[in-house]
């Protein structure tokens, strides 16, 4: 697929997106009804109205003609397989907590490369055919159920790691191989802000970033100067004094962690002004999956009656207008 051609075409779709203000909007309002219906004024899922009782409806439906559109005009196989990767991965940890912890069907994702239902027939010990790159952090995951050794970070852990590893593998554009190094720089920070030593956050560090365990064990192990010296006139300069100011006043990370979250997903809006190359396209995909997040996020804290600034704080990084 020409890219001259599919760029032209995500930057006539963007206009459908739904603006950050929106969100805001939404996250003001009385009821998650007026929510919803403020988010599917932008016929988000085919919706017009409804309730919003039925937004993982349209959410489904949302991704479903999202991931058509992407079969459609990838400009390659390695693109699309990139872009459903994260569901896939998702979906295989969420089945191997559903076989051994009790985990619920609701924790699936849409399907990606992998339909559900192959999953589903792995938590009911049938034949599952799943790929060597699942079913290796499957495994490696069953193991630490099996020997009582499992818990929520080392499950997710393994399938972090192997995620960045596919990706690493599959992705070649320049691009989309540097808006991962962020997101797996950003993480890793995280880490080390939170861990008490060096040793507990190296076994949760991901592959595949730019950042070098020396900063890490300085950030971990509270060198907060050699820190800030060895990122000073990089990328991450503004990121790490964010999370070193929040660990010194003893504030909670939990803000940072949104921040990091968040850091790639800025870096690509830089680019936003860009016509050629994948930019365009990568940067549509990435709106699309935080859209489809935030609708989760506003409508689900609406319905939990969750406050309506908590809501705001959650929301990701998406399309401005």
């Amino acid at each position: 697929m020409d890219l001259v051609f599919v760029n032209g075409l995500v930057k006539s779709k963007e206009k459908y997106l739904i603006p950050e203000r929106v969100f805001l909007q939404a996250a003001e309002t009385s009821t998650a009804d007026d929510a919803y219906k403020l988010i599917t004024d932008y016929s988000f899922g085919g919706e017009t109205g409804g309730t919003a009782a039925d937004f993982e409806t349209a959410i489904e439906r949302e991704w479903t003609s999202y991931a058509e559109f992407i079969k459609k005009y990838s400009p390659n196989k390695r693109f699309s397989d990139g872009i459903f990767a994260k569901n896939d991965f998702h979906n295989a940890e969420n089945a191997v907590r559903m076989k051994y912890a009790g985990a619920s069907a609701a924790g699936f994702m849409s399907d990606g490369n992998i339909d559900r239902s192959v999953f589903l027939s792995y938590v009911g010990g049938e034949k599952a055919d799943i790929p060597d790159y699942l079913s290796e952090p499957m495994k490696k995951a069953e193991e630490l159920f099996e020997n009582s050794e499992a818990t929520g970070i080392k499950v997710s852990v393994i399938f972090a790691r192997a995620y960045y590893a596919y990706m690493f593998k599959t992705v070649k554009y320049k691009a989309w191989r540097k808006f991962l190094t962020y997101e797996v720089d950003a993480k890793n920070l995280s880490v080390a802000l939170r861990s008490a030593d060096f040793n507990a956050a190296k076994e949760m560090f991901i592959g595949g970033g730019k950042i070098s365990e020396k900063v890490l064990k300085c950030v971990s192990g509270g060198e907060d100067d050699k820190a800030l010296g060895y990122l000073r006139y990089t990328e991450y300069s503004e990121l790490i004094k964010q999370g070193l100011d929040a660990r010194a006043d003893n504030r909670s990370l939990v803000e940072f962690e949104l921040i990091a979250d968040d850091f790639a997903m800025k870096k690509l809006k830089e680019k936003r002004f860009e016509s050629e190359g994948i930019t365009p396209l990568l940067l549509y995909c990435n709106y699309k999956a935080n859209e489809i997040k935030n609708v989760r996020i506003v409508i689900s804290g609406k319905l939990g009656g969750a406050d309506k600034e908590e809501i705001k704080r959650r929301l990701r990084e998406c399309y401005a207008g």
